[in-house]
């Protein structure tokens, strides 16, 4: 008897191994001969099932922001903006999973949908830990959002440097300080 296979378990097999891919080898190397090696699955069946390279790719990148996003909004509770970040080494690999598909829709337009609606729900979240809720959305709010949404991005590329990475408390230190700052700015202004 045919064995069934769980379509969502085997999606998120391929983002898997898309992912390791991406990180590995960056985007030259995720090619459909390397992500059937990695995943065990055929060439054939990956095109079957999925269609075509690009769909396989935007599917990935689609399973890894929804956890990507699902991980800030279980952790948003307790840590607030620290969410954002890593807590262990396990945590920096998602980042440099997270900068290489950023890098990858910068030179891939059918990717842009994805990686930017991303980018766009991961900001939203972070406006709502660095600003009360009470604050009205105004161009120094928005400012506000937008720039420590871009320290959070460039600690990210820090944590994630080959020659003396940013330490995970020190990035996490300097994100809750760069809300903070903004956080009190508003409130004199």
């Amino acid at each position: 008897m045919p064995q069934l296979i769980d379509p969502q378990s085997r999606a998120q097999l391929i983002a898997d191994a898309v992912n390791d891919l991406l990180v590995r080898d960056g985007a030259p190397g995720v090619t459909m001969r390397a992500l059937a090696d990695r995943s065990g699955i055929s060439t054939s069946s990956l095109l079957h099932h999925l269609e075509s390279r690009e769909r396989i790719l935007r599917v990935a990148a689609t399973l890894t922001a929804r956890a990507h996003l699902a991980d800030i909004d279980r952790r948003h509770l307790t840590e607030r903006v620290d969410a954002h970040l890593p807590r262990d080494q396990a945590g920096v690999r998602d980042v440099a999973i997270w900068l290489a598909w950023t890098e990858y829709a910068r030179h891939a337009d059918f990717l842009q949908p994805a990686v930017g609606k991303w980018h766009l729900e991961e900001r939203a979240r972070l406006r709502g830990s660095v600003i009360d809720a009470e604050v009205p959305r105004s161009e120094t709010t928005e400012s506000a959002a937008d720039a420590v949404f871009a320290h959070l991005c460039g600690l990210r590329v820090a944590m994630c440097r080959s020659m003396r990475p940013l330490g995970i408390d020190a990035a996490r230190a300097s994100l809750r300080d760069v809300a903070l700052s903004n956080r009190c700015r508003r409130r004199v202004a």
